[in-house]
């Protein structure tokens, strides 16, 4: 029987420093909803003392004011006409420059 209680204490002693440490089979407690001042921002969940100031910002300045909700998106015109002459964009010429330089647009010569 000595065999036999030493195995038990030694499970009862392993199970309880497991439970210590938090290893053991029992199920863990819910995590809480973290605690937004107002609304949620895009900085909750990130580290650091900007993104402290960021969230709390946010709740005064609120998210970008792009337009009203209700309005349509924008469509492109099938044939875009120049600005500078009225023809169709399909007849000018675009010269890229390259990295760091301009574009220019050539308008096509009248007719």
């Amino acid at each position: 029987m000595g065999e036999q209680d030493s195995a038990a204490a030694g499970a009862a002693e392993t199970s309880e420093r497991a439970g210590r440490f938090g290893r053991a089979g029992r199920a863990k407690a819910p995590k809480r909803p973290k605690r937004h001042l107002w609304h949620k921002t895009p900085y909750d969940g990130v580290p650091g003392i900007y993104a402290a100031v960021q969230r709390f910002l946010y709740q005064i300045e609120g998210p970008a004011q792009l337009g009203d909700r209700d309005e349509p998106a924008y469509v492109p015109p099938a044939d875009p006409k120049c600005p500078v002459c009225g023809a169709s964009l399909d007849q000018h010429v675009f010269s890229r420059g390259g990295p760091g330089k301009s574009t220019h647009m050539k308008c096509p010569s009248p007719a």
